[in-house]
């Protein structure tokens, strides 16, 4: 699946993939993706030259 509605990105699916321009940027599977909160995933844009929407912010 992709997507980038971060409150899916954790409740779907064994593991959790990052890319920023074709590159896997952060991975998570098992219990580290179950430990992970849309804030932890947000964080991880802030190293990232990438645009963040409202609709990634609010998780709808």
């Amino acid at each position: 699946m992709v997507t980038h509605n971060m409150r899916d990105a954790l409740r779907y699916g064994d593991r959790l993939l990052m890319l920023d321009a074709g590159r896997i940027v952060f991975e998570a599977a098992g219990e580290a993706k179950r430990k992970l909160e849309i804030s932890d995933l947000l964080r991880k844009f802030e190293t990232a030259d990438v645009e963040l929407t409202d609709e990634m912010l609010l998780a709808r």
